[in-house]
């Protein structure tokens, strides 16, 4: 995900911009590779942890398993503000947020046993435990339409905006095979949503604020494709 440049931390601060929940995903990839986990016994393992209590500790504020992002921006889809919020906001329950999560965990539970702690591995919840992510996404009244919605921390506020967002939860394996069904065969692969010329859309082609080309030189996240890492998402699944 597109992270803010030194330019944009330095001109207009954004604290809460942290890294996206990607890096036990990282380093259990690395560690894989080389097969060697020794670098992990020591203060990076407990770093990792600190990032992820940092996650459900301080963004998701009702304690339902879902964490929100600070706004479009931060989420990387830059100006998807209809769907995520602006700056500052720290409300939305992003799905591709909470879907980074399910893997982020799965990996750091991964990452406990391989570095003889298995016991640390029951506290990153995972598919089907009290308060995991996963769980919270598929329960949350969110299947209108077989899509996956973005929600708020109002709990009942679901968005029904298609953004490809909603269809990340494929990539983190935790969607039934009928829904999953249902999102290939009536979203992903509909020409007038996410199935354009050069697939796939960022936003859907239905929604009224859709378009393509950038304005005033934004990174755009209204339509157009991003190869790396939406589309990767969906050839990797």
């Amino acid at each position: 995900m597109r992270l803010c440049s030194a330019h944009d931390g330095v001109a207009w601060p954004k604290p809460r911009h942290h890294f996206k929940p990607f890096l036990a995903q990282i380093a259990l990839l690395g560690s894989r590779q080389s097969g060697d986990y020794r670098w992990l016994l020591g203060k990076y393992y407990g770093r990792l942890k600190k990032y992820l209590d940092y996650w459900f500790w301080f963004c998701d504020f009702d304690k339902n398993g879902l964490c929100v992002w600070d706004g479009s921006d931060h989420s990387g889809m830059d100006n998807q503000a209809r769907r995520c919020g602006s700056d500052g906001v720290m409300t939305v329950e992003g799905i591709d947020l909470n879907s980074y999560l399910v893997r982020e965990l799965r990996a750091m539970a991964e990452i406990a046993v391989e570095t003889g702690r298995p016991e640390e591995a029951e506290e990153f919840p995972q598919p089907g435990r009290k308060n995991c992510p996963s769980g919270s996404i598929m329960f949350s009244g969110t299947k209108w339409m077989g899509f996956i919605m973005t929600g708020t921390s109002a709990a009942t506020n679901w968005s029904k905006i298609k953004s490809i967002a909603g269809l990340i939860p494929l990539w983190s394996g935790i969607v039934p095979e009928e829904r999953a069904r249902r999102l290939v065969e009536e979203h992903i692969l509909n020409p007038e949503e996410f199935w354009l010329p050069y697939p796939l859309a960022t936003w859907a082609k239905s929604e009224p604020d859709y378009y393509q080309e950038r304005r005033e030189g934004e990174c755009t996240w209204m339509g157009a494709t991003w190869i790396p890492p939406t589309t990767w998402f969906f050839m990797d699944y």
